[in-house]
């Protein structure tokens, strides 16, 4: 059994009485209840002759249940790959395909798997054995997998690290207010293994301020991930919340709060924190922080060699706990090559160590011969007191190319 499993079963057993998991559609369980369903998962698996190297989708209602079936595909030494029941079913019928998924856990057969007897202790699995899938947008318009490995459960524990404090190890009761299918799931499993609990809200409480306010309140929410955008919109503080975590967006003129805010920065390949940077009321774009592990993170020139410290780069980060994407051998050759995913990321390190995220690539601009990045002109024009919103965008006309900022001015 892996050290993670081994916690799991350690939580149980010492704090059986618990509450693990609790969702606005009526589920409230205990670690007790947790042990007894994935015990059931495990058992239905396992009459269905699944195990280890078999991927199973699971396609249930958003809610603890999605939780309850990750955590017992674990338990059986298998592989899963979420997608909420909510999303168009072409996505749906797309990722089951791509990653051979020999099982299918919905509503319909849902029912069968809770009358299952539950069974005990966890499977052996292998380090190299896959984990789960975790799909992303992809440029040709089909989703693209990321398929990470089992070794990942204590990688991840490892990487949720900020200068030797391990931030969730305190247990909290941990508000989800992101899908389910994002990189954001597989990392917020190591809530049960801290001994806290998950509390997954529906995206009508989660889109509304004031019941957003009231459930975080009610439940005595102590730690919540969500965009710089949500934050800006929330703007208000919980009773009970000591750590607020913020990702998946460029965090701008983030004000800094009487509680600690930290901005993350990981990706769905990567399937871990890759760094942390506690919030400081900075005006402009905050950095993304230092790496959460050693020998990980590197800014690498277009020969790919390593870039001195405070020259610009593309973000380049080894994890050897991801096989590549599924079923995309051309597209793997270019992005995980010489031991390192090419994030297609700019960045730069600051004089302090910590990392500057720059912008995409992809959107880098060549005028005269001098590259351009069109978000480091934004970040300027942000700092202006007169402007409430900016943009700014390349244009080639004529084998000529220009920059064009728009902007609308502050109120009064």
């Amino acid at each position: 059994m892996t050290p993670y499993c081994q916690q799991i079963a350690k939580q149980i057993s010492e704090t059986p009485d618990k509450l693990c998991i609790a969702d606005q559609l009526g589920n409230h369980l205990t670690y007790a209840d947790m042990d007894r369903l994935t015990g059931q998962v495990y058992a239905y698996l396992r009459s269905k002759g699944i195990g280890a190297g078999d991927f199973v989708f699971i396609n249930l209602p958003r809610g603890g249940m999605v939780y309850v079936a990750a955590l017992g595909i674990i338990r059986a030494g298998a592989a899963f790959v979420v997608l909420e029941a909510s999303a168009p079913a072409a996505r749906a019928e797309f990722i089951e395909k791509d990653c051979s998924c020999k099982l299918v856990l919905n509503q319909q057969n849902w029912d069968e798997i809770t009358k299952q007897q539950s069974l005990g202790g966890w499977a052996e699995g292998k380090p190299d054995d896959p984990l789960c899938a975790v799909y992303t947008s992809g440029t040709t318009g089909r989703p693209k997998g990321a398929l990470h490995l089992r070794s990942l459960l204590e990688r991840n524990l490892e990487a949720f690290n900020y200068k030797g404090e391990y931030l969730l190890s305190h247990g909290p009761n941990f508000g989800i207010i992101f899908p389910l299918n994002f990189v954001a799931f597989e990392i917020s499993t190591i809530i049960p293994y801290y001994g806290g609990t998950l509390f997954v809200l529906d995206y009508n409480t989660i889109k509304t301020p004031h019941l957003l306010y009231n459930y975080l309140e009610d439940n005595k929410i102590e730690g919540i991930f969500m965009t710089p955008s949500l934050l800006k919109a929330y703007r208000k503080v919980n009773s009970y919340l000591k750590q607020i975590y913020i990702g998946g967006e460029v965090a701008t003129d983030v004000d800094a709060l009487p509680i600690p805010i930290y901005n993350l920065f990981t990706m769905g390949e990567m399937g871990h924190l890759v760094t942390i940077f506690p919030i400081d009321g900075r005006k402009g774009a905050s950095p993304i922080g230092l790496p959460t592990l050693p020998d990980m993170l590197y800014i690498m020139d277009d020969d790919g060699k390593e870039v001195p410290a405070g020259e610009e780069g593309e973000i380049c980060i080894k994890n050897p706990c991801v096989k590549g994407y599924i079923n995309l051998p051309e597209m793997n050759k270019e992005k995980f090559k010489d031991g390192l995913f090419h994030t297609g990321d700019l960045g730069k390190q600051l004089p302090d160590g910590n990392i500057m995220h720059l912008g995409r690539m992809d959107f880098m601009i060549k005028i005269n011969g001098n590259r351009v990045e069109p978000a480091e002109i934004l970040a300027v024009l942000k700092q202006t007191d007169n402007s409430a919103w900016c943009a700014v965008k390349g244009f080639e006309k004529e084998h000529t190319t220009f920059i064009c900022a728009y902007y609308t001015g502050a109120a009064g």
